[in-house]
This record gives structure tokens, sequence and C-alpha cells, in this order.
């Protein structure tokens, strides 16, 4: 398993630097969060804890990894829908911070909101609107606590 080192709790996201790449994630109520990591070919997952916590971020610098790598979030902690409250580690989410996406989405029965009107799966964060991703038109927006993707994958393009 690959261990992270320290990281930078700004600028929130992927930012890759010598050696490898920071990730930042915000959450003030996650107990954990871990960057998962995806191979090309074989789709294994190794998953990374994040081992810093400052001022409601998660981080770490994860060496080896750079632009092109394809990634997403598990984060632990509490769940109660009815406050909006939706850790869930058998989660695979997007990060609202990637510059590409990749593959397919797919919803869990809790979230059946997230499909568009012809039964398209849009990604956590996303409305129908101005970019392209698949056959649906969507523009990022922030997260919203009540989305989660069961089965989706990131993949940053970093210049």
């Amino acid at each position: 398993m690959t261990d992270a080192l320290p990281g930078r709790p700004s600028p929130l996201g992927p930012t890759p630097r010598d050696g490898g790449t920071n990730f930042a994630v915000a959450s003030g109520v996650a107990e954990g969060v871990e960057v998962c990591l995806f191979g090309d070919a074989s789709g294994d997952e190794v998953q990374v804890p994040l081992p810093n916590y400052n001022d409601g971020v998660w981080h770490g610098f994860v060496p080896g990894v750079g632009p092109g790598q394809a990634y997403g979030f598990r984060v632990r902690g509490p769940y109660d829908a009815a406050r909006g409250l939706r850790c869930n580690p058998a989660k695979l989410l997007l990060d609202p911070y990637a510059r590409a996406l990749r593959g397919e989405v797919s919803y869990g029965p809790e979230d059946r909101a997230g499909r568009d009107r012809g039964g398209t799966a849009r990604p956590a964060g996303t409305t129908a609107a101005r970019s392209r991703w698949g056959s649906t038109s969507m523009a990022r927006t922030r997260p919203t606590p009540d989305r989660t993707a069961s089965r989706c994958w990131t993949m940053t393009s970093w210049s």
C-alpha cells in the first residue's frame, strides 16, 4: 500500500508537485478520507488514507501520482440522511475539483433524484447545461450533501 505524506490543506483538490500530488478535501464531519487510486488496465483500487486534518480539510501528499491518474474518494464518518450527513465508505465519490471524468456513473437506491428526465445519470455536483459528458450536457456546480455516486471514476487532466 502507498502511504501519504504530510500535505497542504490548500488549494482544495489535486495539486501536482515534484514527485507526486497533494490531495485536499473539505469536510467538517468526516472522521477520515481515503483517496482511491485505480490502475488503467486492471481497475484495481488502492486506498490511501489522507493523514492530516486542519481547519475542516483532510489532506496528504501521495508520492508517484501525477496528471492522468484515475481516482475517487471514500469518506468515513456519520450517516444521518435527515441531517444531511452521508459519509459512507462503501460509496466512491467524485472529486468536485476533477477536470475531467471518465467512465460511467450510477446512483445507489437512496438517490434517484440524480437522474435526468431521460434516465441518464448525472455526476454528483452537476446540473444540465454548458459542458458535455457522455450524451448529457452538464455544468459543474458545488456538490450537494445528498448526492453520492455509488460507482464512478474521476480522471484528472491537469495541465
